[in-house]
């Protein structure tokens, strides 16, 4: 993978869940599986205090069976 490619890939998929990215596996897999309904549903959540992880676990209904599977795997708050 190119150094432009992985830098892009970064940047695209950094600000969707920041904590996420300084965490273990499980949370990259979240930021994965979850960047696309995290813009669809919750993309102006103030970040921090888990508001993201709620909002996303707030519209489960509407979240790709990826994100779903994603979220399940983690532990409640």
């Amino acid at each position: 993978m190119s150094r432009k490619l992985i830098l892009a890939t970064l940047l695209l998929t950094a600000p969707v869940l920041p904590a996420a990215a300084q965490q273990g596996p499980q949370q990259r897999a979240l930021m994965q599986a979850c960047g696309a309904d995290y813009q669809a549903h919750c993309a102006n959540t103030p970040r921090g205090e888990g508001r993201i992880l709620a909002c996303l676990r707030q519209h489960s209904a509407q979240l790709s069976q990826p994100c779903r599977d994603a979220l399940s795997r983690l532990p409640s708050r």
